[in-house]
């Protein structure tokens, strides 16, 4: 009954049931507001699109890489999140210090960046002149793309080397520490689920050989 179809494997049968009758009514919609024939795109259109599209999750149940990976990802989200946490309270302390120490100093007419790879490369928005650039800003250099254009830009910028010890700080503690914490921890996971994905499975069989006899 609905009762068991409810209750019994939740995640896979309560997204069918969001799934089939959330494309059927979106689809009814579609037929009531005569979306096709009016030849304009669609919201309700779309909708339907997509809907259709995320029954292939239904697959991954069934392939046991895509099955492991989307486990992995489940378990994984309680340390994104605190790590994601960590992550957010170093940029915002670091993008108040940024616009204390550097605000308003990159602009382009400032004569320091005058011919430098920051100002031909048009640097410019990484910046700490507003506190959303600053985040933009910092971002960047975690990824550490260019790291040493911007870096040295600051520098110039500031007319003092003491500015790179902001930045090298910056590495030290998000590229060195945290990031390295989140790929352990990633590491660790993984062994974890698949020992508990292994181990499951071989109650499964268990339970079927017992079964069949």
């Amino acid at each position: 009954g609905l009762e068991r179809f409810w209750h019994t494997n939740p995640v896979r049968h309560r997204f069918d049931f969001v799934n089939v009758y959330g494309c059927f009514a979106v689809e009814m919609v579609c037929l009531y507001k005569d979306c096709v024939s009016s030849g304009a795109p669609s919201e309700w259109l779309r909708l339907v699109l997509l809907l259709h599209i995320t029954r292939i999750l239904r697959v991954v149940h069934y392939i046991h890489p895509l099955k492991q990976i989307a486990n992995f990802v489940v378990r994984l989200a309680p340390t994104y999140y605190r790590m994601g946490m960590l992550l957010l309270l170093v940029y915002y302390v670091y993008g108040q210090f940024g616009q204390q120490f550097f605000g308003g100093l990159i602009y382009s007419r400032n004569p320091a960046l005058e011919g430098t790879d920051f100002a031909q490369s048009n640097y410019w928005p990484m910046n700490f002149n507003d506190f959303n650039s600053g985040m933009v800003t910092l971002f960047v250099l975690m990824v550490v793309n260019n790291w040493f254009v911007i870096t040295g830009a600051y520098i110039k910028a500031a007319g003092t080397r003491w500015a790179v010890l902001f930045f090298v700080s910056f590495f030290l503690i998000v590229n060195m520490i945290v990031l390295n914490i989140l790929m352990a921890l990633i590491i660790d996971c993984s062994a974890t689920v698949r020992e508990e994905m292994e181990r499951q499975e071989e109650e499964e069989e268990e339970g079927a050989a017992g079964g069949s006899t």
